[in-house]
Parts: structure tokens; sequence; C-alpha cells
């Protein structure tokens, strides 16, 4: 399981470190998909800040760079929907949706700044 979460750190921390060295394309790589790192702040927490605290500040800053601008990106995009105000990734099974209401975008999104 360890080495399955490193290897989503890492191809997020090389998608975060992408995007700030493309400053003209920034807004359209977000844009492409800001779920994606979204979910995996919300289901990999916990190890993310084991981590974190286990070896510095800036362990991974890239990709929480990345996580907050996408939960930025989502934060307005729910603010502009008229029909729902949360996110779903669904499950094979719909007990095991993960839903995200934008009030919890909001806390993701505080959580994040602290680890900038």
């Amino acid at each position: 399981m360890r080495k399955a979460c490193d290897e989503e750190v890492s191809l997020l921390n090389q998608v975060g470190f992408s995007v700030t060295r493309w400053f003209s394309r920034k807004k359209t790589l977000i844009n492409l998909n800001p779920y994606g790192p979204v979910f995996a702040w919300v289901i990999l927490k916990p190890y993310l800040s084991q981590r974190r605290r286990d070896t510095g500040r800036y362990w991974a800053r890239p990709m929480f760079v990345l996580m907050l601008e996408c939960v930025g990106v989502v934060r307005k995009e729910l603010k502009a929907r008229k029909d729902t105000n949360h996110l779903r990734l669904r499950a094979k099974d719909e007990r095991f949706d993960l839903i995200i209401s934008a009030d919890e975008i909001e806390h993701i999104e505080s959580d994040l700044k602290l680890f900038l």
C-alpha cells in the first residue's frame, strides 16, 4: 500500500512541478482535470500528513501547490453550479461513493494552505 501511495505522490509531484514551469499553459493543464488531485488529497491525507511530518516542509511541495490550485478551481465551479454543490467519485457499489461537499472543499483548501 505504501508503494502505491508513493507512486501516486510521485506522479502528482511531477505534474505539479511541470505546471509551475509552464506558466503559459498552467490554467489549461489544471482545468483539464482538477478533480483528480482533490480526490487524491481526500484519500491520501493521513499518509501525506505523516510523510510531511517525517521528511520536512519541502517534501512534495509542487504537488501541494497543484492540489491547492485544483481545489480553487473546483471551489469556483461548485459555487457556479445550480444543480448540485458536491463532487462524487463513483465506486462500483454506490454505498462506497466518495462525496465531497462545497463546505468540505473550503476545509480542504484551508488544510492545504497550511502545507505551503
